[in-house]
């Protein structure tokens, strides 16, 4: 996720793809900043990002999601990848920030289903309790179409 989000980011995810022995994937790519991670609050604050996941289990993010569940050589595979893309990034000049097009296709994550219904919402996730506190607006999204403001 966070191919969008700067100059060069989704030719660089290819390339590294492609010149990694040990970590060639299928990628399935999304432009978008946001998500549901730590990524969204650098975005949020105009600082590009990449985001990487490997798709989800039916024991993701339960009490049932346990050590014996990591599949160790894809970790090491996604690690080869990781390092990879950061080299390259260290090696090559400072990213420029761009606005990257908003993504509420419902197969939105990693190539998968999404999370359900897309309001189009920016959760505030510093909010811990009494709900969810929103901080904006995805522009061109559900939520703005109804009427509500832009995140700043």
């Amino acid at each position: 996720m966070g191919v969008g989000t700067a100059v060069g980011f989704d030719s660089l995810v290819a390339r590294t793809n492609r010149a990694e022995p040990l970590a060639r994937f299928e990628l399935h790519t999304s432009e978008d900043g946001y998500g549901p991670s730590d990524h969204s609050s650098f975005y949020k604050r105009n600082v590009p990002v990449l985001m990487l996941f490997t798709g989800s289990h039916a024991d993701y993010h339960k009490p049932s999601d346990t050590w014996d569940k990591i599949y160790n050589q894809g970790l090491v595979r996604v690690s080869h990848y990781a390092q990879a893309l950061l080299d390259s990034l260290d090696a090559g000049p400072k990213p420029t920030f761009t606005r990257a097009r908003a993504d509420a296709s419902p197969g939105r994550i990693a190539g998968g289903g999404g999370y359900g219904a897309y309001l189009g919402t920016i959760p505030d996730y510093m909010q811990t309790e009494g709900g969810v506190l929103l901080s904006g607006v995805r522009a061109g999204g559900p939520a703005e179409k109804a009427g509500w403001p832009l995140a700043t």
